[in-house]
């Protein structure tokens, strides 16, 4: 007579139950922060501010012929914009997390409709990010050069500064490849009469080439108001605007 086969199922001690919970929760949270990130600062969120801030200047209406500021997070945080360039009237739109190709999609809603006789434009940053689909530098650097082109193309009698990328700490590792990219941009806008290179970054490392580490907000990759002292400085001479002026 054959013995019968019975399987005994391990038992789950208190131990391992809080384990499980744990990791459970845990799954929970980077599940969350990801789509957090998606619907904030990700592809469905920055194309749902770039709509609300379109909606709002339509609804206000532009005030033409004045200067644009677009471009990523530096450009969107800078909320002291209009008054660090005063005396120049000037209209900030810009949007978080915004790679190269989303302006290339967004000159019809807002570039276009506010006719500026002057852009600043700061993009590349956020294609050169250190981790997956990261882009290199050359690699970026063509990609604005053909966005200038395109704002070119629509807009002829506006005159476009490009803003380098700021070196940061949170993505030291990937200065050598936004470097390229300031670099492959510098030498086109040296080439024509409708684009200008502002080049920020040697006020912004120290005198040895080291990060001024001050000038970032706890992210490691933002300005603080420190930082943005700087910029303004930088800007408001590439613009030809000085202390008298204000």
């Amino acid at each position: 007579m054959e013995s019968a086969n019975y399987t005994t199922k391990p038992k789950i001690t208190r131990k391992k139950k809080i384990i499980i919970i744990i990791s459970s929760i845990l799954a929970l949270l980077i599940i969350g922060g990801i789509l957090a990130y998606l619907f904030t600062l990700g592809v469905p969120g920055k194309n749902l501010r770039a709509d609300a801030k379109f909606s709002y200047w339509e609804e206000k209406g532009y005030n033409k012929g004045k200067v644009l500021l677009c471009g990523s997070s530096f450009i969107e945080y800078w909320e002291t914009s209009d008054s660090d360039l005063k005396p120049l009237e000037t209209y900030n739109v810009g949007v978080a997390a915004t790679v190269i190709s989303d302006w290339d999609r967004w000159i019809e809603k807002l570039i276009i409709p506010f006719a500026p006789n002057t852009i600043l434009l700061y993009v590349g940053s956020n294609d050169i990010h250190g981790g997956l689909g990261s882009k290199k530098g050359d690699v970026a650097g063509d990609e604005a050069i053909a966005l200038l082109k395109k704002i070119h193309d629509k807009l002829p009698n506006t005159f476009i500064h490009y803003i380098s990328i700021a070196p940061t700490i949170a993505r030291e590792k990937v200065w050598n490849e936004s470097n390229t990219c300031n670099t492959v941009v510098k030498n086109f806008c040296g080439s024509t009469s409708f684009a200008n290179f502002i080049d920020c970054t040697s006020a912004l490392l120290n005198d040895d080439g080291s990060l001024k580490k001050e000038i970032y907000v706890k992210d490691n990759l933002h300005f603080n108001e420190k930082g943005y002292e700087i910029w303004r400085t930088e800007i408001r001479k590439a613009l030809g605007i000085y202390e008298q002026d204000t």
